[in-house]
């Protein structure tokens, strides 16, 4: 079961070394690519500078009207960095489809590599024992293993190389209105 395990964990690291240098030559390093990023964080930049300036000289609404530009920037360079990056989702998903077929039909079928500490709800049960005999729901199938290895493997090689553009969160920009309207 360690053998196997190994081979599945080795597999996923590959493949999202692959989908990611893949990524990187494809699309992170090109020109287009690198002069939209550094736009992207100098319109940022930009506008923090412009809301902290919050001097009361000046016209509010003019002042008003080149925050709403600087957003709008803001919003128009990370949608067009999201349709320079579609097509390295789809090439993306294509590999992991083929490394699903490779590791579930091919290299081992049927195979139980992990036995996991917990009994899995519905939906995340169907994929952890997908391709297993028996019913042990704590079974753990390659197919699942790996898709939970490529996710965080992904994550570690973006972060670690800084390869994609970081968004404004959600929930940073709650906490920056809460935090306004307390004031």
């Amino acid at each position: 079961m360690l053998g196997s395990m190994l081979v599945v964990l080795l597999f996923a690291v590959g493949n999202s070394a692959l989908a990611e240098y893949m990524g990187y030559r494809l699309v992170y390093s090109t020109e287009d690519y690198q002069f939209l990023k550094e736009s992207l964080a100098r319109t940022q930049k930009r506008l923090a500078q412009e809301e902290d300036n919050d001097s009361g000289t000046g016209n509010p609404k003019r002042r008003e009207r080149r925050l709403e530009e600087l957003r709008k920037q803001i919003k128009t360079n990370q949608s067009r960095a999201s349709g320079m990056t579609m097509r390295l989702s789809l090439m993306t998903a294509a590999l992991q489809i083929a490394a699903f077929y490779v590791l579930g039909s091919v290299l081992l079928p049927g195979v139980t590599v992990a036995k996991l500490p917990f009994e899995p709800f519905g939906l995340v049960q169907g994929l952890s024992h997908r391709g297993l005999e028996g019913d042990n729901p704590t079974d753990c199938s390659p197919v699942f293993l790996f898709v939970v290895a490529s996710l965080f493997t992904k994550a570690a090689i973006q972060r670690y190389f800084n390869l994609s553009i970081r968004q404004a969160s959600a929930f940073a920009a709650a906490f920056e209105q809460a935090k306004e309207t307390s004031l």
